[in-house]
């Protein structure tokens, strides 16, 4: 209780999938708004190993538009 909205970018191949589900789960069932951003086929920090490709911009701006939301509803 009293968390702030969440994001969570998850991975198809991260090792951790499962455990962001669960955490994701947790949040909701907790009522913290959370936002799920799945990338399919993808490893941990591919945004990092490959930032022109256009599914890293996609991932990115999702995170980023997420936070500016949040930001601009606190005003």
């Amino acid at each position: 209780k009293g968390l702030p909205p969440a994001w969570i970018g998850q991975c198809g191949l991260d090792l951790f999938f499962a455990e962001y589900d669960l955490y994701a789960s947790r949040l909701k069932a907790a009522g913290v708004e959370c936002d799920v951003s799945v990338v399919e086929g993808v490893p941990h920090a591919f945004e990092a190993l490959c930032p022109d490709e256009a599914v890293s911009k996609e991932f990115v701006n999702s995170a980023m538009e997420f936070l500016g939301r949040k930001l601009k509803s606190r005003d």
